[in-house]
Order: structure tokens, then C-alpha cells, then sequence
């Protein structure tokens, strides 16, 4: 796709097996250098990858001219072939078939991530119908290793009680 910025598209996005592809989007540049080196592995057919400035716009308390001027908006809609105002009832018709979430797992991380979703629910509800349209991908936000063992944590509470239970087994109650 020409002319949006720092999009690296799936080979297979708007051909006939574009339905078939994944666009990732990133929160930042650095969390793309990260998806980027996964395709490595996975392979750059199917996967593209699209790097967000910032938080999205919350397009329910945004005025019309607002969202047609916002370019992560509109570039989220190009790069997935969307149409304002139409009902999917499949994906056969966009670029890209599924949309994965790719961001930290901290507050901003989260916020970003309501923002998207707020998105499709606002715009194109029948997406989020489709099973397997959206996607996150989840890292943990702690990884904790001793030797050959490894425990990861996808939440700061989630670690807190870990590391309460450890304290708790290391003074002896």
C-alpha cells in the first residue's frame, strides 16, 4: 500500500488471500522493530505491520471533521480496506482479515488498546462479531528466573501476590 508511512505490508494483503493476513498494530516504533523480527519466523506473507503514534483517537467524543483529519484513523481504515457504513458479515472483501493488538502491557498499554477496540465498535461494529477478527497479542509485564526456572506474570497484582506468597514462605508462615 503506497503512501502511508512505516506500514510494512503482508505479500498477501488485498489479493485474494488478504482475508487469510494479520495486520499488527504496534504501540510505537520499537514495539514494531519487535513484531518486524518476529516475522523472521513467521514469514512476511500473511503478517503486516503498522506502527501507532501514540494513543488513538476517541472517536465517540470526537467531532466528524476530527476523524476524517486524523491520520491513524484513516490509516487504520485504508490499510484494512474498510468501508464506512457497510455490515461484514466476513472479512472476504478487506485487505487484511484479522487485526491483533500489540501493546504493553501497563496502563497506556491498556488505554491504547480501549481506544482500538472503541474504534471498531464505534465504526464497524460487525467486525467484532467476526470470530478471530480481533486479536492482542500478550507479553508479560515481569519475568522472574532463578537458575533454569522461569515464572512470567502478565500483571503487576498478579506479581505482588506471587512475590507476598514467597515472602510470606520465606519467613516461615
Amino acid at each position: 500500500m503506497i503512501g502511508i508511512p512505516k506500514l510494512d505490508d503482508a505479500n498477501f494483503a488485498g489479493s485474494a488471500r488478504g482475508h487469510e493476513c494479520t495486520l499488527v498494530l504496534t504501540e510505537g516504533d520499537s514495539a514494531k522493530s519487535l513484531a518486524v523480527s518476529g516475522l523472521s519466523v513467521v514469514g512476511r506473507d500473511f503478517y503486516g505491520v503498522f506502527p501507532l503514534k501514540g494513543k488513538p483517537l476517541n472517536v465517540r467524543e470526537a467531532q466528524h471533521a476530527q476523524m476524517m483529519k486524523n491520520d491513524e484513523v484513516q490509516n487504520i481504515v485504508k490499510i484494512l480496506g474498510l468501508k464506512f457504513g457497510v455490515e461484514y458479515t466476513d472479512v472476504k472483501s478487506l485487505r487484511y482479515g484479522h487485526l491483533m493488538i500489540m501493546t504493553d502491557q501497563d496502563h497506556d498499554g491498556s488505554h491504547i488498546k480501549g481506544l482500538l477496540i472503541n474504534l471498531f465498535h464505534f465504526f464497524f461494529p460487525s467486525l467484532l462479531q467476526i470470530n478471530g477478527f480481533l486479536q492482542q497479542f500478550i507479553t508479560p509485564i515481569v519475568k522472574c528466573t532463578k537458575g533454569k526456572n522461569s515464572k512470567v506474570f502478565y500483571t503487576i497484582p498478579e506479581y505482588q501476590s506471587w512475590k507476598a506468597e514467597l515472602m510470606m514462605v520465606k519467613d516461615g508462615q
